[in-house]
């Protein structure tokens, strides 16, 4: 049965991959794409403001791969500056 899920590309921190798999293991999710899901449902959810976030700690980036529904690619899409970014949603 097909889960519904899109593959999306993603450019994050280092710092906050490492923090997503610490998420992954604390709470026993199954992987990356689980913690992203739960951080876009999370931020969407709360109606925040996603653009607040300064990037200018974000030094060096490294490029995911992760499976999001596509409601959450669109909600991305509308709410980043780029469209394909979610670093503020994994921060918020």
């Amino acid at each position: 049965m097909p889960s519904g899920k899109q593959i999306f590309m993603l450019e994050l921190p280092s710092p906050m991959i490492e923090w997503l798999d610490t998420m992954v293991k604390a709470h026993s999710l199954p992987d990356r794409s689980k913690a992203i899901r739960c951080c876009v449902n999370c931020v969407a959810m709360k109606n925040m403001d996603i653009t607040e976030i300064q990037r200018e700690n974000f030094h060096r980036l490294e490029e995911i791969k992760v499976e999001l529904a596509k409601q959450q690619i669109e909600w991305i899409k509308r709410n980043s500056e780029s469209g394909t970014s979610i670093t503020i949603a994994v921060a918020g």
